[in-house]
């Protein structure tokens, strides 16, 4: 039983925690309103047109890093990174007074065995550098993006970064040619690096493979080996001339025995998306086969074609699909491809005033080629 004077102080009790907790929630709450309404600051990546696939690998990584700090995000696409630090330096200086950006970053992702991430900081006094090793290309751009993150983090908490670049002026001076020489550079002109295979804008390639052709009625399929050279650029783009060799194919209908060797030579040239690892693309190619037939065997009331030799004319698109096995060394090719043949040839055997067709090779061909590709 609760008795009037203690139900006097348990009022009063009761009224004094209401306030303390209204008391204290109200600057907590202001506190949260104060930084959810945080102006953001922008970061700012410069993007390289000539890597634009890479370059989307690593926007994609950096976006989700930065997702949960206040701070708008930003690509600055440019033509072509410049090939020295102080240049680098400049383009970054003017981008950061354009966009007035709380931090500018870049990347040299032209190297195969090593990436180089750059980010000045708003005042355009400092700059931070940092290397990373070789390892699988998504790994490499989260790890990127990680160290974009923590920086930027440090940053809007009133962090410093990197070392001092003093005069905003570029010293006409000291030259950085290349990020290795960065890595290295002690006080003397380096002497410049021999380019690698790596900083290269294409790679030729070498590719042997089976390949498995559709002809005609009487002989559905053919084998062959196809082998071809190829230009691949970091872009996508891809030409190539190539052979396939194939076995004689042999014709017999009754008394009629003939042997057909093909030999197609082609050019073409296609687009290859890099997807990681994968690749898929299209493109077309143009097809010159020298075919010769000759007669092995023959009655004597059949007139057949004397041997004769011709010359094919074909166009193909097709489709191909790729999986990287080594960066920039060896790969796993994929293709389909449709052969619309202009002039196909028909065999055909008289026989007593009778005409009849021995061989007609189809006009639309489809063919499939499996290979390994070998970079150099």
């Amino acid at each position: 039983m609760i008795f009037p004077a203690n139900r006097t102080l348990l009022a009063a009790a009761i009224t004094g925690l209401t306030l303390a907790t209204l008391l204290a929630a109200g600057p907590i709450r202001a506190q949260t309103e104060s930084r959810e309404t945080q102006p953001s600051q922008r970061v700012v990546l410069i993007g390289s047109l000539e890597l634009e696939d890479t370059t989307h690998t690593l926007i994609r990584a950096v976006e989700a890093q930065l997702s949960d700090l206040p701070v708008e995000f930003a690509v600055e696409w440019v033509d072509r990174i410049p090939e020295n630090l102080s240049a680098e330096v400049d383009e970054a200086r003017a981008i950061t007074v354009r966009t007035d950006a709380l931090a500018v970053f870049w990347c040299d992702l032209s190297r195969a065995d090593e990436v180089y991430l750059y980010l000045s900081n708003a005042e355009q006094s400092r700059i931070l550098v940092r290397r990373l090793d070789t390892g699988e290309k998504g790994v490499r751009f989260e790890s990127l993006a990680v160290i974009v993150r923590s920086v930027i983090d440090a940053m809007l908490r009133g962090g410093r970064i990197g070392i001092e670049l003093g005069d905003p002026a570029p010293p006409p001076t000291v030259a950085y040619e290349t990020p290795a020489q960065v890595k290295t550079w002690s006080g003397e002109e380096p002497a410049p690096d021999d380019p690698g295979r790596s900083e290269r804008d294409f790679l030729l390639g070498l590719q042997v493979g089976y390949a498995l052709s559709g002809h005609s009625s009487r002989v559905p399929v053919t084998h062959g080996v196809d082998l071809r050279l190829s230009l691949v650029t970091r872009v996508g783009f891809e030409a190539f001339a190539g052979y396939v060799v194939r076995l004689p194919i042999a014709i017999t209908d009754r008394d009629i025995s003939i042997d057909i060797e093909t030999h197609p030579a082609f050019l073409g040239a296609g687009w290859i998306f890099a997807f990681g690892r994968l690749g898929v693309g299209g493109g077309a190619e143009v097809i010159l086969d020298f075919t010769v037939q000759s007669t092995r065997q023959v009655a004597t009331s059949t007139a057949v074609p004397r041997d004769h030799r011709d010359l094919i004319f074909a166009a193909a698109p097709y489709l191909a699909g790729t999986c990287e096995l080594f960066e920039d060394r060896l790969a796993l090719r994929l293709q389909l491809e449709v052969h619309f043949v202009f002039n196909p040839v028909r065999y055909v055997a008289e026989e007593l005033g009778d005409e009849r067709v021995v061989h007609e090779p189809w006009p639309i061909v489809p063919v499939g080629v499996i290979e390994m590709v070998f970079l150099i």
